[in-house]
C-alpha cells in the first residue's frame, strides 16, 4: 500500500503534510509527556527484575539471565519468564543511561524509551491495516492512533508496568504483512521474533500457520513455520548451552507452579473443586489445544484469505482464548487481543465496539479496585470479566463459524459498501 492522498484535489504540500501528522505528533507527545510523569515517580512491580537481568547482560553473564530471580512479598518466585529480546532492545539505553550516570528516576524512564517507540510503531502499524476499512478516512485514522495510544491497556502495560506488548505486536503484524506479500521466510523469521520477545506470540503465529496451508499450501506453510521455529531456536540457543537447567524451568516448569491471580477468569470454577485443580494445572496446554482445534476448523470449513477481516478474527479470538485460561492476568495481556479485535471490525467496516468495550471495562475494573496488581483475584470484579470475555469469545466464534461471508477477501468491502481509496 503506498502512500496516497485519499482526495487527491487537495495539494501535496508541505503545510498538507503536516497538518496531516499533527494529530499523531500531538498524541505521542501527550503520550510521552504522560510516560515520564509515571515513569519518574513510581516503580513497576517487575521493574527491579528487569534492572538486574539488565545488569547481567550488560556487565555479567548474559546467557545466565534465566537463573536470576527473587520472591516477592506474598511469598511468589519471579524470574525471567520470556525470550531475550525485549531485554536486548532496552540495553543500549539503559547503557547510555550508565554512561551518562543519570539519576535513578531518569534511567527508568530513558531505558523504557524502546518500548515508547515501539508503542508508537505499533500504532502506525495498526492504521496502516486499518486503511483499507470501508471506514477509512484521516480522520477515523487519526481516531484509531489514538485509541491505540491513549487505551488504559496499552498505557499501563507500557510506562506504568514496563512491559513489551507492543514489541510483539509490531513483529507480528510485520510478518502477517509480509506473508501476504509471500515472503514466507521473512515473515516466520518475524513471527519468530515476536515469540522471542514473549510467547503471546502464538496467537498470530499458530492460526497464520493454518491459514497458509489451507490458502496457499504446504510449502509455503511450513517455510513460515520453519523460519520461526530456526531463528527461535538459534536465538536461545546459547541461552540453552549456558545454563540448560534454568531455561527448562522458565519455559516448562515454571507455567504451572505459578498461582492463579490476578484477572483470570480460572477462578470462576473455584465451586468446582475438581475442575478448578485440573484448569489451574493445565491452563497453558488448554489455551493452546483451543488455539491450535480451533484454527484447523475454521479454514477447515473455509478458505480464510491472509490479511482477510476472518483471518483477524481468528487471530483475536486466539487471544481470547488465551485471557479465558490464563492464570496470571494482568491487563498487559489484553493489549494484542484489544488491538486485533480492533482491526477484525475495522475492516468489516464495523466501529471497533468490541475493543471499545473490552478497554473501557478493563478501565473501569482497575478504577474499582486500583490495587489490581495483588487484590482483584478474590474480588466480585471476577464475576464481570468472565462475562466479559466470555461473551467476546462468543461473538467471534459466531462470526467465524456461522455462514460464509463475501467480505472475507483481503480489503473487500462488506456488501453494499464501495472499497475506499488508500490513505497510505
Amino acid at each position: 500500500m503506498r502512500p496516497v492522498a485519499i482526495n487527491s484535489r487537495q495539494p501535496n504540500t508541505v503545510r498538507n503534510r503536516l497538518g496531516l501528522l499533527l494529530p499523531y505528533g500531538f498524541v505521542s507527545a501527550l503520550y510521552l509527556l504522560l510516560s515520564i510523569e509515571v515513569r519518574t515517580r513510581t516503580v513497576s512491580a517487575d521493574w527491579p527484575l528487569l534492572v538486574q537481568i539488565l545488569d547481567k547482560t550488560l556487565h555479567g553473564n548474559p546467557f545466565t539471565i534465566y537463573a536470576d530471580g527473587f520472591y516477592d512479598s506474598a511469598g511468589v518466585f519471579h524470574v525471567y519468564g520470556y525470550g531475550p529480546l525485549a531485554l536486548l532492545l532496552m540495553a543500549p539505553f539503559k547503557l547510555f543511561s550508565e554512561i551518562a550516570k543519570l539519576p535513578v528516576e531518569i534511567d527508568r524512564w530513558v531505558t523504557w524509551l524502546p518500548y515508547y517507540f515501539a508503542d508508537i510503531l505499533a500504532a502506525l502499524l495498526v492504521c496502516r491495516i486499518a486503511a483499507r476499512s470501508p471506514l477509512a478516512s484521516r480522520s477515523m485514522l487519526a481516531f484509531v492512533f489514538a485509541f491505540f495510544m491513549l487505551s488504559w491497556l496499552v498505557f499501563f502495560s507500557s510506562p506504568v508496568h514496563s512491559h513489551f506488548e507492543s514489541v510483539v505486536l509490531v513483529l507480528v503484524l510485520l510478518g502477517v504483512a509480509t506473508t501476504g506479500r509471500k515472503r514466507y521466510l521473512l515473515g516466520g523469521l518475524l513471527c519468530g521474533l515476536g515469540l522471542l520477545t514473549k510467547q503471546t506470540a502464538i496467537i498470530v503465529l499458530i492460526p497464520q500457520f493454518f491459514i497458509l496451508l489451507r490458502s496457499v499450501g504446504w510449502k509455503p506453510a511450513l517455510q513460515f513455520a520453519g523460519a520461526s521455529a530456526a531463528v527461535t531456536a538459534i536465538v536461545m540457543l546459547p541461552y540453552v548451552i549456558a545454563d540448560p537447567q534454568h531455561v527448562w524451568y522458565m519455559a516448562a516448569v515454571l507455567p504451572n507452579e505459578r498461582p492463579v491471580a490476578y484477572q483470570t477468569t480460572v477462578l470462576a470454577w473455584k465451586a468446582f473443586p475438581s475442575l478448578y485443580s485440573f484448569m489451574a494445572a493445565n491452563s497453558n496446554v488448554i489455551a493452546v489445544g483451543l488455539i491450535v482445534a480451533v484454527s484447523g476448523l475454521a479454514v477447515l470449513r473455509k478458505r480464510i484469505a491472509q490479511n482477510s477481516p476472518a483471518a483477524f478474527a481468528l487471530f483475536a479470538l486466539s487471544g481470547l482464548f488465551v485471557l479465558d485460561f490464563e492464570k496470571w492476568g494482568l491487563a498487559h495481556f489484553f493489549v494484542m487481543p484489544f488491538a486485533l479485535l480492533m482491526l477484525w471490525e475495522l475492516l468489516l467496516g464495523r466501529w471497533p465496539l468490541a475493543a471499545l468495550l473490552l478497554t473501557s471495562t478493563e478501565t473501569i475494573m482497575y478504577i474499582l479496585n486500583e490495587g489490581v496488581g495483588t487484590r482483584i483475584s478474590f474480588s466480585a470484579l471476577v464475576a464481570p470479566l468472565v462475562l466479559l470475555l466470555g461473551g467476546l469469545t462468543v461473538y467471534v466464534l459466531v462470526y467465524l463459524f456461522t455462514r460464509d461471508r463475501k467480505s472475507d477477501t483481503p480489503g473487500a468491502a462488506p456488501a453494499g459498501t464501495s472499497t475506499p481509496p488508500n490513505v497510505y
